[in-house]
């Protein structure tokens, strides 16, 4: 769908919402703030593909790092909260799931490689995938890095404590890297057909990996954790 500033069309998606069995909680609030908005508006759903709450992406964001709003707000009366997100899957394998930053970017990844892609809403709000994990039986979790871990300390930083809560539980996890030239998400590498260039590691290799990143992005990481 396409957000939009038309009220006749606001106001028979507010109908809509209030009707609609699948939609939960504050979604079908005060859905004012939508108005200022023009964009690609993404569902956010949950483990059994109902709807917690929806995402604009703008048609003309402020700047490169702004390009996302919440369909419903605080300020506004409607709060659905920051949750994790799984893309409609049609019954994909939950064994190995890959675990990245932003929706959009999980159903372009899902769609694109026929896996499972999981996403939460910010590059240290990981924690909100830890539930889907126990939930949906993941054996193995693969990191897809995005190029700029290395140079931005929060977002490495945070990897660094994904990678760690995984290892403290004794869960399989792989590390996936490729040259920055290729693109910055997974996404990106996939849909430039960059997908052979992706460097996948496991185990040790994947922990000395995320050692090594750590250092250079100026983190640290958990010093108790050892893997084998």
């Amino acid at each position: 769908a396409h957000a939009t500033k038309d009220e006749a069309a606001i106001e028979r998606i507010r109908k809509d919402l209030r009707q609609a069995e699948w939609a939960q909680g504050d979604l079908v609030g005060e859905v004012n703030e939508m108005a200022r908005f023009e964009g690609i508006v993404i569902p956010l759903r949950d483990e059994k593909g109902r709807v917690h709450s929806l995402q604009i992406r703008l048609d003309y964001p402020p700047d490169d790092k702004d390009k996302y709003r919440f369909f419903s707000s605080p300020k506004k009366g409607a709060r659905a909260g920051a949750r994790a997100h799984v893309p409609l899957n049609c019954g994909l394998k939950t064994e190995k799931v890959r675990f990245v930053e932003g929706a959009f970017k999980a159903d372009l990844t899902t769609v694109r490689t026929g896996e499972l892609c999981i996403s939460y809403s910010s590059a240290t709000a990981w924690r909100q995938t830890l539930p889907l994990i126990k939930e949906l039986g993941v054996k193995t979790a693969v990191l897809p890095l995005d190029a700029d871990v290395r140079t931005n300390v929060s977002v490495g930083s945070a990897m660094g404590r994904f990678a760690c809560q995984l290892a403290s539980q004794e869960m399989d996890f792989e590390i996936e890297s490729w040259d920055p030239k290729c693109g910055k998400g997974i996404d990106d590498v996939i849909a430039a057909d960059h997908k052979k260039e992706i460097v996948v590691r496991s185990h040790r290799d994947a922990w000395l990996f995320v050692e090594n990143f750590l250092k250079t992005s100026g983190a640290k990481a958990n010093p108790e954790v050892v893997v084998n």
